[in-house]
């Protein structure tokens, strides 16, 4: 059970995080394990696992309670870009004037508190307009958060569902009623904001942005992929080349620097062999030295990569992503696919990130659906969809459920190697898969025809 407390002053705010929770209901989020209740401080409290989250906010006038696991929330700040060092730490600073960049810019700014690594959005002219309520706002994040949205991604939809007010004013609705188009969830890449790369007033540099091509990764069709098993030797490579498998990434633990490379040079010779799209997982320059198909970056190893190298090569780039945040940054690099994960609990790799779930994962589709949109800003990433593949826990139990959110692919990893009959196992996710493209493919066709766009012969 997960409670959100909220303090008598501002208890009217009940009402509204209940409709954004019946909002995420209808987006198939679980909402019956949140309980709402009155704080019995001046302090927002989401209690999760009997760990207590405390939120003070200055929209509310009295007196913070601090704490040692309390986030403040600044809604009327004074400070700009400019004044980060003045920035508290476990702080967010929500519409930060960004005059000296842009007149009509606003950034939301804060503070990891696990790493101290500063953080920033840029939200566009919207961010400041008079249709902007950080009563809105704060309740958005709190219930995302209760949610398990992380710090980051609770700030990033937080932003894009207050932002979304299709020059409706405030008159329009007046101040003590509810603007209905709040209750939708966002989809479109333009009603986000921008994560924030490189900024050396505040201190943020992403080292892999510094060497981003100016062009994007080589291109994979949308159903290019295929089903994407992750093994971790050339060996097992073989075995599933053998069995008709098109496209496999080789990831590699704890190896000396000679059988690594020897590993990765069998890999992509048995790739060539059989017509195969072999990724090697991390290891670029050896990808690079040796002719692979394509690399796969970790998020981390994106920061220790030279992208533009990897672009000169021609290998594809495929990224791995846990989140809003993640996505809306990586998205920025143009890569030739995007994996999204964990869908489901898995012990094949250590957890950076809780399960997302099925809900969110086909939020995340939408959103890199949106791509192929013509109502993207001049100032964001003007690309078609990437090809996505979902990757954590998918069996033959729930694969058909991941297909179903639209992405393009599936990673396989403990399906593949607990498997007691290998080919049994790879002919039904080979026949999942080209089924569900096959079904998707004819529904296309039909609404082409009935939009009098198709040719009939």
């Amino acid at each position: 059970m997960t409670k959100i407390l909220i303090p008598k002053p501002l208890i009217e705010l009940t009402g509204l995080i209940q409709q954004y929770l019946l909002s995420a209901k209808k987006q198939g989020f679980a909402i019956n394990e949140i309980e709402l209740g009155v704080s019995p401080t001046s302090s927002f409290k989401v209690i999760k696992d009997h760990q207590v989250t405390d939120f003070n906010t200055d929209i509310i006038d009295e007196a913070f309670e601090v704490t040692e696991n309390t986030h403040h929330v600044y809604y009327h700040s004074k400070l700009s870009a400019l004044d980060y060092k003045s920035y508290s730490r476990s702080s967010f600073y929500i519409g930060i004037d960004d005059s000296e960049k842009n007149t009509e810019n606003h950034m939301d700014i804060w503070i990891n508190p696990a790493t101290g690594e500063t953080l920033a959005l840029s939200c566009g002219r919207k961010c400041g307009s008079d249709n902007f309520r950080p009563k809105e706002h704060f309740c958005w994040f709190i219930m995302l958060f209760a949610l398990d949205f992380s710090i980051e991604d609770s700030l990033v939809l937080a932003r894009a569902m207050t932002n979304r007010k299709d020059n409706v004013s405030r008159e329009t609705y007046g101040d003590n009623e509810l603007n209905p188009s709040l209750f939708s969830w966002p989809h479109r890449i333009s009603e986000f904001p921008t994560p924030v790369l490189n900024d050396s007033r505040l201190g943020i540099r992403s080292a892999w942005s510094l060497n981003t091509p100016d062009s994007p990764f080589a291109p994979l069709a949308k159903d290019g992929l295929g089903i994407y098993p992750i093994v971790s030797s050339s060996d097992w490579v073989e075995k599933l080349l053998e069995l008709g498998v098109k496209t496999i990434q080789l990831r590699l633990k704890g190896l000396s620097p000679t059988e690594l490379e020897r590993e990765i040079v069998r890999s992509i010779e048995l790739g060539c062999r059989y017509g195969g799209q072999i990724f090697i997982n991390d290891y670029w320059e050896l990808a690079i030295q040796h002719g692979a198909f394509g690399v796969h970056l970790g998020q981390e190893d994106l920061e220790k990569s030279n992208l533009l190298r990897i672009k000169q090569a021609n290998l594809r780039l495929g990224i791995s992503t846990h989140g809003y945040y993640e996505l809306l940054r990586g998205l920025s690099l143009c890569p030739s696919y995007v994996a999204i994960g964990p869908i489901f609990h898995t012990n094949s790799k250590q957890l950076v990130s809780k399960p997302q779930g099925l809900a969110r994962l086909a939020l995340y589709q939408q959103l890199i659906d949106s791509l192929g949109s013509s109502d993207l800003p001049s100032d964001r990433v003007q690309a078609s969809p990437s090809p996505t593949v979902a990757i954590g826990g998918i069996n033959q139990a729930n694969a058909e459920q991941v297909l179903q959110s639209g992405v393009s692919s599936i990673a396989l990893i403990g399906a593949i190697s607990s498997s007691d009959n290998l080919g049994a196992t790879i002919s039904f996710f080979t026949n999942l898969f080209h089924g569900y493209v096959d079904r998707n493919k004819g529904q296309e066709g039909r609404g082409l025809k009935e939009s009098g766009r198709a040719y009939v012969n």
